[in-house]
């Protein structure tokens, strides 16, 4: 009995883990989405302020101007969004790389503590 209780566990466990992991992979798809629709924005945003800018030089006209001032706003905006993505995903999935590697440091501490020499 205790064996068939053993083994329901196994595969309660593994179901949740296979559904937890498939809607982390969903959050990742839409994450990599995200990120690529803010990079073709910032782009087109950088685009129209450029063209805004070779319009102002040729016209000197103060509404070209302010167009590709804002249009370099809206573009600066976007890719600040992608950078503050990147960094969050960065973080979100680094973290079993930093809790091994502070265990790691807490035995080399607790080695030299003790004095061991390996």
């Amino acid at each position: 009995m205790r064996t068939i209780g053993l083994v329901l566990g196994e595969l309660a466990t593994a179901f949740v883990v296979g559904t937890v992991a498939f809607f982390v992979l969903l959050a990742q798809a839409a994450g990599l989405l995200m990120m690529g629709v803010l990079g073709l924005a910032s782009g087109l945003f950088l685009l129209v302020a450029l063209c805004e800018g070779a319009w102002w030089l040729g016209t000197h006209d103060h509404h070209a101007g302010m167009t590709a001032l804002g249009f370099l706003a809206y573009a600066a905006i976007t890719f600040a969004l992608i950078v503050v993505a990147f960094h969050c995903w960065h973080r979100a999935f680094e973290w079993p790389e930093r809790r091994r590697h502070q265990a790691l440091e807490r035995i080399g501490r607790l080695r030299r503590a003790k004095g061991c020499t390996f």
